[in-house]
């Protein structure tokens, strides 16, 4: 009998053990937080602040990055990437592709990194670039890039932005899985909606 009641609470401990690890796990905090991120935190990066979820943790890949001056962070669990990459002048002539014609510097840097996106896969689809409204006279151009072979077991998509705040430009990705992108599209947006001078 006495073995019993102790295999018994040894049994409910793990159960209870268990699911206090299940409660960290971030598949299940973004479940009770109702399919958004948790946590917000800031961060901080170039000359600007954004509020970020403190799920994310660093990633020291910069394979999702084309320029150097890049933060790279990741939720492994989520298989969800973000990146922020600031481009000052000298990066930007390098970067921009001159065959676009006369439109604004942030029009056309929205406009090459969306092309060198779409040339990562074979067939892509591209919704239409729209502007987000951000602290005047900031302005943002957001945009989804996502893999067009309906084959694809993990179709990718990226969320873009790319955001001109007090004369510099910064280009904010989200990158995942198609299937969760969709309850994550809004958290995207709440972090450029975030952005602030850096105190």
């Amino acid at each position: 009998m006495r073995i019993g009641i102790i295999i018994l609470l040894a049994t409910l401990f793990s159960l209870y053990a268990c699911d206090d690890l299940n409660q960290n796990d971030p598949k299940r905090q973004l479940f009770n937080n109702k399919m958004d991120l948790p946590e917000t935190g800031s961060q901080t990066f170039g000359n600007i602040t954004f509020k970020l979820s403190n799920l994310f943790e660093p990633y020291e890949l910069k394979s999702f990055a084309y320029n150097q001056e890049a933060l790279m962070l990741s939720i492994p669990a989520l298989n969800l990437y973000f990146s922020v990459e600031q481009f000052k002048n000298e990066s930007l002539n390098k970067f921009i592709d001159p065959q676009l014609g006369n439109f604004s510097t942030l029009d056309n840097l929205h406009n090459t990194y969306v092309i060198y996106r779409q040339k990562s896969f074979d067939t892509f689809v591209s919704s239409i670039a729209k502007d987000l409204k951000i602290s005047s006279p900031n302005k943002a151009i957001v945009q989804v890039i996502q893999d067009g072979n309906e084959y694809s077991e993990e179709l990718q998509l990226y969320l873009i932005a790319t955001v001109s705040f007090n004369n510099e430009y910064y280009v904010f990705q989200f990158i995942g899985k198609k299937a969760n992108m969709g309850y994550l599209y809004d958290d995207f947006l709440a972090i450029i909606k975030s952005i602030k001078a850096k105190a």
